[in-house]
Formats: C-alpha cells, structure tokens, sequence
C-alpha cells in the first residue's frame, strides 16, 4: 500500500500549522499527530 505521511512542516507539527487545513482540503486525513493520504480518493480504506 502507498501511504504518505506528513509530521511537521517549517519545523512545527504540521496539525499545529496553517498548512495542515490545506493538506486536509487536498484529501489528506488526520491520523494522531500526522497527517496521511493513501492515494486513494475518498475516505481512508481501513
């Protein structure tokens, strides 16, 4: 499975950043203290 993970960005925890409600609007969802999409559209497959 392709799975991208995103934790900080700009040295700050990417959740705590502006740029993480731009990762979400883009598909990305919220898993803990990251951010991951698993390119795949719609929700996350489990």
């Amino acid at each position: 499975m392709r799975r991208l993970e995103v934790l900080a960005w700009d040295g700050a925890r990417i959740r705590e950043t502006e740029a993480g409600a731009a990762f979400v609007a883009a598909g990305f969802t919220a898993d803990g203290p990251r951010l991951s999409w698993d390119g795949y559209p719609g929700p996350a497959r489990r």
